[in-house]
């Protein structure tokens, strides 16, 4: 005589694979979920690195008497103001800032004669987060 049924499958089968998929699928959620987040943070990094190489580039094209006139310590500039020193216009997306600061090296007044350091820092808030990061962009113009 047979008692045991062999058929279909127990409750302790059908319990046992749920649990795995389950687990399975949180992983996999929560793997698209970081890279989802890492390549919007990439994304905007990229972004604030274009913003402050464009910045750069029109103050090197800038001429030089112009950049040592405005030589300060650290000056944030909008779009105004950095249109009326370069002559050009940049768009700044929402949700970043541009602080732009002309320096003479080692504060050598014969030197910021013929050199300035150029400073193009750009900070920008990831998502909803109150965190904020920044990518900072220097170069050294000199006067020929």
């Amino acid at each position: 005589m047979k008692l045991k049924n062999n058929k279909g499958f127990t409750g302790v089968d059908v319990a046992v694979s749920l649990v795995i998929l389950l687990i399975f699928i949180s992983f996999v959620a929560a793997l698209f979920y970081n890279v989802s987040n890492t390549s919007k943070r990439m994304e905007r990094k990229t972004q604030a690195t274009n913003i402050a190489i464009e910045f750069i580039e029109a103050m090197k094209a800038t001429p030089f008497e112009t950049l040592a006139a405005n030589t300060q310590s650290q000056v944030t500039m909008d779009k105004d103001t950095f249109k009326s020193l370069t002559g050009k216009t940049v768009e700044i997306p929402n949700g970043y800032t541009v602080k732009i600061s002309i320096e003479d090296p080692n504060n050598d007044s014969n030197m910021g004669q013929v050199m300035k350091i150029i400073t193009a820092e750009v900070t920008y808030q990831l998502g909803n987060a109150d965190t904020e990061e920044n990518v900072m962009i220097q170069t050294l113009v000199k006067n020929i």
